[in-house]
């Protein structure tokens, strides 16, 4: 299922002035809403939390690379809080932590474009070999 939603960015920013959050707290809270609405709707009910995975920014003073420098952070969305202000007070705080775990550090780091250079060498090579391996099981069986 594929769904989307136009929001006038200006309308936006004034709802995420009077509820005191960001933006991607309210991108969030939407995806929430909307899954909780389409399982509703379709009469499924997860037993759990649904779980989003959040993009973070990682990029430092030291990056002097361009391109994203970015990380990931895994937040749970609170689909079983029924109050929307509360669970976007639960998300605002799991997307937080989410933020602090990743969060740069001044230790020396590679960006996903240099570690790409460095392994897809040997990824392609292991992914040949793995190929070649189960073309030869196909014809065994």
């Amino acid at each position: 299922m594929v769904a989307f939603r136009r929001f006038d960015f200006q309308e936006l920013k004034a709802l995420t002035r009077a509820l005191e959050c960001t933006i991607n707290d309210l991108a969030l809270l939407l995806c929430s809403a909307a899954l909780d609405r389409y399982f509703t709707d379709i009469g499924e009910h997860p037993t759990g939390d649904l779980l989003a995975m959040m993009p973070v920014n990682v990029r430092t003073q030291n990056h002097s690379t361009t391109g994203n420098v970015v990380s990931a952070a895994i937040v749970n969305l609170h689909t079983r809080i029924p109050g929307l202000i509360d669970r976007l007070r639960a998300i605002q705080r799991d997307a937080r932590a989410g933020r602090e775990q990743v969060r740069p550090t001044d230790a020396p780091s590679i960006d996903l474009n240099e570690a790409l250079e460095m392994v897809s060498p040997l990824l392609v090579d292991a992914m040949a070999a793995v190929g070649a391996r189960l073309m030869s099981w196909s014809f065994l069986t």
